[in-house]
């Protein structure tokens, strides 16, 4: 996942260009702001009430932990499957326009494409996190 990481912020790096910034560095940003959620979800066991308030927490504090532990999770969740239908359909936009350019020549034309398929894998690696932890969350994914 992390060379898929890095291959991501590779794109949206050489994406950035001067027309909107504001929006290419929040896109820059969101990538290590999801993988630093993921490799800490990743380590944290499931909340349940149950357990915290046999562990001595009352049941208030642990409600609030409750809550915002699998609202997280189904948030991001709920995100990345956004992010992935994006990305999927991402391709049907660019590949046209892609290949009616004459300024670029097939490398850079390969290059694209396969940036979009790295970011493709990546999107579906974040979102199979998601997926594993909300439903088999009792131990750690990697």
């Amino acid at each position: 996942m992390n060379t898929l990481f890095v291959v991501t912020m590779l794109y949206y790096l050489i994406r950035m260009d001067g027309s909107n910034t504001a929006m290419s560095v929040m896109l820059l940003l969101w990538w290590p702001a999801t993988l630093a959620v993921v490799y800490s979800l990743n380590y944290l066991p499931p909340v349940w009430i149950a357990t915290m308030v046999s562990n001595g927490m009352n049941y208030s504090q642990a409600r609030c932990f409750f809550l915002g532990y699998w609202s997280t999770l189904v948030m991001y969740c709920a995100e990345n499957l956004c992010m992935f239908l994006a990305v999927m359909l991402a391709p049907l936009l660019h590949v046209a326009t892609l290949l009616d350019r004459e300024d670029l020549t097939n490398m850079m034309k390969g290059y694209v494409l396969m940036s979009l398929g790295f970011r493709t894998m990546f999107t579906t690696g974040l979102l199979r996190f998601f997926f594993k932890k909300i439903f088999h969350g009792e131990n750690d994914l990697f």
